[in-house]
C-alpha cells in the first residue's frame, strides 16, 4: 500500500479538465445565447410582419368605408328607398311562411281562430330572418286566447298584447285580441324583442 503513495511535494494533477469542462459550458452557454436570439429575432420579425399586415388591412378596411359613404352619399332618397325595397324582398322571399302558419296552427286552440295577421316588417340580421307581425285572435271567451297565449309564451314567441275587446256587429260574439310578436323560423330559433316602429 506504501508503495502507490505519492510522497511528491507537487503531486501530479489533471490540469486539462477543468478547462476542458469550462470550455464545454461557456461554448454551450453561446450556443444556447445563439439559438435565444436567433428566436427572438424571428418573433421580433413575425411581429412586425402582423403589424404590418394589419396596417394593410386597416387602410383597405379605411378605403372601403370611405367608398361605401361615397356611395350612399351619392344616391338619391328613391334610390335609397329601392335597395331598402330590394332587401326587403329578397328576405320575404327566404322567410318561411309555411313554417310560421305551421307553427301558429300548432298553438291555437280548437276554439280560438286567428282572423287576421300584419307583416310589419321582414328583415334579415347576418344569417338570422325574423318577421314583426301583428296578429288578431278571436276566442270564445277571454280565457280561451289567455290560454293559448301562454302557450305561445312556453314555445318562446314571448306575445305581447296590445288591445282586447268584444266583437262588434249583429250576431257577433266572442272576444278579440290583438298582439305582436317577432318570429323567427324553429331553425334559427325564435327571436323575441321590440317590433316595428319600437324599435329604436
Amino acid at each position: 500500500m506504501i508503495a502507490d503513495l505519492n510522497l511528491a511535494s507537487r503531486p501530479f494533477r489533471n490540469r486539462a479538465l477543468p478547462w476542458t469542462i469550462a470550455i464545454s459550458v461557456a461554448t454551450i452557454s453561446l450556443i444556447a445565447l445563439a439559438l435565444t436570439v436567433a428566436e427572438w429575432t424571428r418573433v421580433r420579425a413575425q411581429e412586425a410582419q402582423t403589424e404590418r399586415d394589419l396596417a394593410i388591412l386597416r387602410n383597405q378596411v379605411e378605403a372601403l368605408r370611405q367608398q361605401a359613404a361615397q356611395v350612399r352619399d351619392s344616391l338619391s332618397p328613391e334610390q335609397i328607398a329601392a335597395v331598402q325595397s330590394a332587401h326587403m324582398i329578397i328576405a320575404r322571399k327566404r322567410f318561411s311562411w309555411s313554417q310560421l302558419f305551421s307553427d301558429l296552427e300548432a298553438h291555437t286552440p280548437a276554439n280560438v281562430r286567428v282572423t287576421r295577421i300584419k307583416v310589419r316588417d321582414v328583415a334579415q340580421r347576418g344569417d338570422r330572418i325574423f318577421a314583426d307581425l301583428e296578429i288578431s285572435v278571436v276566442g270564445r271567451a277571454s280565457d280561451d286566447v289567455t290560454a293559448m297565449i301562454a302557450e305561445l309564451n312556453a314555445a318562446g314567441f314571448n306575445i305581447e298584447p296590445i288591445a282586447q275587446r268584444p266583437r262588434q256587429g249583429r250576431g257577433a260574439s266572442g272576444i278579440e285580441w290583438t298582439f305582436r310578436l317577432r318570429y323567427t323560423p324553429r331553425s334559427t330559433g325564435v327571436e323575441t324583442g321590440r317590433t316595428g316602429d319600437e324599435r329604436s
